[in-house]
């Protein structure tokens, strides 16, 4: 009689599409196989205990997960259509262990839950994306691997409350819209993201990071969103823990050694991929102040010509413009250069620019010894522009109007030009 009316329900059950409502007892896991079943739900109001544990396994491409309370899952080597949170309360944790490879053919839908994924580097899970529909709900990945791929018009990670990733890797594919849609928080582990969208970047939201971790990008049509009003929208930052000194090294293609970079904004731009990585060692500075990750110290602060924080022997070159008619200098106006071996060559020290139409003031620290120089460069001195050149806060050049300069003129050497040639300094060979 028992058996007769259990395959009674069975059958009423599937002619009806009533959906499996599933719960186990005394705290015992259970195992659910969705091979046969259209709909796996838990906690939906039939029966179900908060502390149990279920084992999500099998194939079945019918088949759905509904979630309507908190739980602790395991997915194991399974393979479905959709899984489906929308229905838990409010911040409602939703603890998820993933063992094998794990696949959702349709998508993975949020709202306001918390989507807790672990596993060991083994365990992959697989899925279009992540969405919390405008809702507040957000995913934390601890560990394993979270492969997403969109194709079509929707962004691959849009999670209103977050995206943490504390371990593991999360790669994320779009071919049609932004990879990152909200913040994502990379605390450990790996972000690869993947873009082939010809028209749209691939982040929107911003990309926080902390030290020892480490992003990707390939990206068909840019990296990051710009709106002409707000600049960039989605940018990266690094997180707390780091600060101003730390170093960006940026590499092109996985096949080149990374490059240290210290301004992020320029490692990025206009790259169609890079890979990131955030270094906070002891900067090891050089006889002028540079470590060889690229961070250069500042010399904010000189007493005696030596720097007060790494004490590098510096020249202070201040070179103030003031420009009554606007036009300004053209970047890169001047150039700092070195006589070494009977040839002037540039300096680490660099160009001098001051944007276009605008007075400013350029300073630059110069290593103390050797013979240097300035340089306007051809085509780019300032025409009706005056300015002043001062060496540790003295004055040793004043020009009332550019105009007056040549190509390439020489401004100032450092020299003391004590002997000469033919009105030339021996030492230098500037013009006396």
């Amino acid at each position: 009689m028992k058996k007769l009316l259990s395959i009674i329900l069975t059958i009423l059950m599937l002619v009806t599409s009533v959906p499996y409502a599933l719960a186990a007892g005394d705290g015992i896991p259970l195992t659910v196989d969705v091979t046969d079943k259209f709909n796996v739900e838990i906690g939906s109001g039939y029966e179900y205990y908060d502390e149990d544990g279920y084992i999500i396994t099998g194939t079945n491409q019918d088949a759905s997960v509904r979630i309507y309370e908190p739980a602790d899952l395991t997915f194991r080597d399974a393979t479905f259509a959709g899984f489906i949170t929308q229905y838990a309360p409010e911040n409602s944790v939703v603890n998820i262990t993933l063992e094998g490879t794990t696949e959702v053919t349709g998508y993975v839908s949020i709202a306001d839950e918390h989507l807790i994924f672990d596993g060991d580097e083994a365990a992959i899970f697989k899925a279009p994306y992540f969405a919390t529909g405008g809702y507040s709900g957000s995913v934390t990945v601890n560990g394993g691997n979270i492969d997403l791929v969109t194709e079509g018009g929707y962004t691959t990670i849009n999670c209103v409350g977050g995206f943490i990733i504390n371990g593991g890797t999360v790669t994320a594919y779009n071919n049609s819209t932004f990879v990152v849609g909200y913040e994502v928080t990379l605390n450990g582990g790996e972000l690869n993201i993947n873009s082939t969208s010809a028209d749209t970047a691939a982040v929107q939201g911003p990309i926080t990071m902390k030290n020892g971790t480490l992003l990707t990008f390939n990206a068909e049509s840019g990296m990051l969103r710009y709106d002409s009003y707000a600049g960039y929208i989605g940018k990266i930052v690094m997180a707390d823990g780091a600060d101003e000194t730390d170093c960006f090294f940026v590499r092109y293609d996985k096949g080149s050694d990374f490059v240290p970079v210290f301004d992020i904004n320029s490692a990025l731009d206009g790259k169609s991929y890079a890979e990131i990585k955030i270094d906070t060692h002891e900067h090891s500075l050089n006889n002028i102040g540079k470590c060889i990750c690229g961070y250069e110290c500042p010399h904010e602060s000189i007493t005696d010509n030596k720097c007060d924080n790494c004490g590098t022997e510096c020249t202070f070159v201040t070179i103030e413009m003031t420009d009554s008619y606007g036009d300004g200098w053209n970047g890169n106006a001047v150039v700092i250069k070195q006589f070494v071996d009977g040839v002037y060559t540039d300096t680490e020290a660099g160009t001098a620019t001051i944007e276009n139409g605008a007075s400013g003031t350029f300073t630059t620290v110069l290593p103390k010894d050797g013979i240097f120089a300035l340089s306007w460069l051809a085509g780019d001195y300032p025409s009706e522009c005056s300015f002043t050149i001062a060496v540790d806060g003295e004055t040793v050049y004043e020009c009332a109007d550019g105009s007056t300069l040549t190509d390439g003129q020489m401004l100032y050497v450092t020299c003391e030009h004590t002997s000469y040639t033919d009105g030339k300094c021996d030492v230098c060979g500037y013009e006396c």
